[in-house]
Order: structure tokens, then C-alpha cells, then sequence
């Protein structure tokens, strides 16, 4: 009986936060530089990793690393928060698209880096090692961690309290990037 291919994975991991204060003072090829970092970079190790798979069955984990900005709006660093939601929409696509591809998305905290803006310093309580500890977890249980493909996690959650709310997550569609509300023209039909 032949072996199982052995499980793979990869952690995309590069980043850069150029360009601001707000829109109209953004030098353009400032802001296009966090696409080229934060977007382009994990869809080019992203499309060569999946490319490389021994079958299209051999189960593969990629966790890509996000930042809360991806959901939250702060115009002093535009390019940054939309290259970093554009890659978290890659990693859901990837999720559907491959379900042998464990692609979840993990929001490392705030990690002293040079990074952290100076408005978030006073935030700055999670360490490197947290965030570590929850990307060997996601690679390195990828039957347990499966439930978290194209979903967004906070790399301080307790994965114990993660798995126990397993089912919740699964059933309300939750740490999913979504757009909530009325979107077509069917919403104004019928009224004056």
C-alpha cells in the first residue's frame, strides 16, 4: 500500500507599510509598494507553492500573516490596510479553490516591530513567540486547525478556547471576511 504524500505547508510572511499620511498626500508609488509586498508577495509564493504539490490531493498549509487593519479603516496607512485585505481575500479564494489547502490568516497582535505606528506602542503586548506558537499549530495540526481555512484569527486566542468554539464558528460563518448588508438594486425596488 503505497504512503500518503507527508503534509507541507508555508507561512508567507513579508511585509512593508509605506505611503500616507492620508490619500491625496500618498506618493503613488509609495502606496503601490505595500501591494507589491503585502499582496503580489504572498500570491506569487502562494501560486508556486500549490503548483509544487506532489498530488493535487496532498493536504498543504499556508498561513498568511495579516494585521487588523485588514478589517478596521485607518487613513494614515491606506495602502497598507487594502493590500493586507486584499491578501486576506486571497487566502479565502485559496480555501475554497484547494480544499486539500488548510489557508488561514492570522493577525500576529502587535509585535514590537519598527512596524507599530506610534498611536499603537501603548498596545504593543504580544511577543513573537505567541504568535509563533499559533502558526505551529495551525501547520502542525492540520486535521484540528482544517476548520480555520479561509478564516482570519487573533494569534492571542487561546487555541483550547478556539477549538472549543469549533462548532459556533462553523455554524454563524464567523472570522470571515464578509460584507454585511443591502448591496443590490433590489433594495430600492418598489419604493419612491
Amino acid at each position: 500500500m503505497a504512503r500518503p504524500p507527508p503534509d507541507v505547508g508555508q507561512i508567507n510572511n513579508a511585509v512593508v507599510l509605506a505611503g500616507g499620511p492620508v490619500i491625496h498626500e500618498t506618493n503613488t508609488d509609495e502606496f503601490w509598494s505595500n501591494f507589491e509586498v503585502n499582496t503580489r508577495g504572498p500570491y506569487l509564493l502562494t501560486k508556486a507553492f500549490i503548483a509544487q504539490l506532489p498530488t493535487p490531493e496532498t493536504r498543504a498549509t499556508i498561513a498568511t500573516l495579516s494585521s487588523f487593519s485588514a478589517y478596521q479603516v485607518y487613513p494614515f496607512m491606506a495602502g497598507y490596510s487594502i493590500s493586507k485585505l486584499a491578501a486576506w481575500s486571497l487566502a479565502a479564494n485559496v480555501a475554497v479553490a484547494y480544499p486539500n489547502v488548510t489557508s488561514a490568516v492570522v493577525h500576529p497582535g502587535l509585535v514590537g516591530t519598527r512596524l507599530v505606528q506610534p498611536a499603537f506602542r501603548r498596545f504593543d503586548l504580544d511577543s513573537p513567540e505567541l504568535v509563533g506558537s499559533v502558526l505551529v499549530w495551525i501547520a502542525a495540526d492540520p486535521e484540528r486547525s482544517h476548520f480555520l481555512s479561509g478564516r482570519m484569527i487573533s494569534a492571542n486566542w487561546d487555541v483550547e478556547g478556539l477549538l472549543a468554539r469549533k462548532e459556533e464558528i462553523l455554524g454563524s460563518n464567523k472570522l470571515q471576511l464578509e460584507l454585511v448588508g443591502p448591496f443590490g438594486k433590489e433594495q430600492f425596488e418598489g419604493k419612491t
